[in-house]
This record gives C-alpha cells, structure tokens and sequence, in this order.
C-alpha cells in the first residue's frame, strides 16, 4: 500500500480521534470532575454552616439559661415596697427595734421626700447611744428585716477608752416607698 495514497484518510482518521477525544473532554470529563469539584465545595460550606449553626444553638441555649438565672435573681430579690403614707409607722419601727436592741435613740428625724420615676425615697436621720455589739446587730437587723431601707451615711464615736463604755451614733437611712398611698 501506498502511505501517500492513505495519508490523507489517516490524517482525517486521527484529526476525527483527536476532535472526538476533546469533545468527550470537554463536554463529558471536564463537565463532570467541575460538577463533582463544586459539589465538595457545597459539601465543606454546608458542613462548616452546620459548625456555625450548631455553636450558636449551644450559645443560644446558654445565653438562655443565664437569662432565665437573672430573671430568678431580679425575682428573688424584688421587695414590696410599703406606701409614703406609712412613714410614721417606720420611723416608730425603727426607734422600737433598736431600743429592743438595747439602744437608746435621742433623736429621729424623717428627712425629705424624694418623689421619684419608680419610688419615692424619704432620708430618716437616728442618733444615740449604746453598746457596739448592740449596735452592730441592730444594723444587721436592719439589713435583714427592712429591704426597703438602706443605710446612706453612717458615723460612730467611743464615748470612753473602753468598750464597755459605749458608742454614740447617728446614722442617715434612705427608705424606699411606693408612690402609692394606702389603700
């Protein structure tokens, strides 16, 4: 066989081989393995969202709990405030628990009242003597059993060298009562 005589039907052959390969390349390979890159890519942005939202599920739910823990504290230590019109009622419960305490009161003097957004505060000035200890329970009572009454100011002076000889003391209150006046 002639090889010039068939060179031209080989080169056709082969440029038909080579079109064919490219095409099967280009529209079957290539289309597939983009298709299958793009997949994974979805996959890892899929897996790394699912990450994202997962964490913030678990913050979600710990934000949750703390907020359900403050909303228990707020409740547990919200006081019932008593109207401005029993203002003399404290000031007399005042004077009666710490002459109780064993204290003796030389003065008290209801200060002015404060009317504010949520509450109306009213200063309540005591002074007098008494042993320390009775002193210092006194304030712890108040502390305890009055939570609409805070201690502003407090001064303490020894009356001898010793303890046995007392304290003389005055102490500036701010109660806390409602706008309300009583039903």
């Amino acid at each position: 066989m002639n090889l010039k005589a068939t060179l031209p039907i080989d080169l056709a052959g082969a440029a038909c081989v080579v079109a064919l390969a490219g095409g099967v390349f280009f529209f079957g390979v290539r289309p597939h393995t983009l298709a299958r890159a793009e997949r994974a890519a979805s996959v890892l942005r899929e897996q790394t969202l699912q990450r994202v939202l997962d964490q913030a599920r678990v913050e979600q739910r710990r934000v949750d709990e703390d907020l359900q823990k403050a909303a228990a504290d707020i409740g547990a230590r919200m006081i019932e405030l008593r109207p401005v019109s029993d203002r003399n009622r404290v000031i007399a419960e005042l004077a009666g628990v710490a002459a109780d305490a064993g204290l003796r009161i030389d003065n008290v003097s209801p200060g002015e009242a404060h009317r504010g957004r949520l509450m109306t505060v009213t200063g309540i000035r005591l002074s007098g003597r008494g042993d320390p200890g009775a002193f210092a329970g006194y304030l712890q009572f108040l502390h305890e059993s009055f939570p609409d009454i805070a201690l502003r100011t407090m001064e303490v002076v020894a009356l001898g060298q010793e303890a046995k000889d007392g304290v003389s003391f005055s102490v500036d209150l701010a109660w806390r009562a409602d706008h309300a006046e009583a039903p």
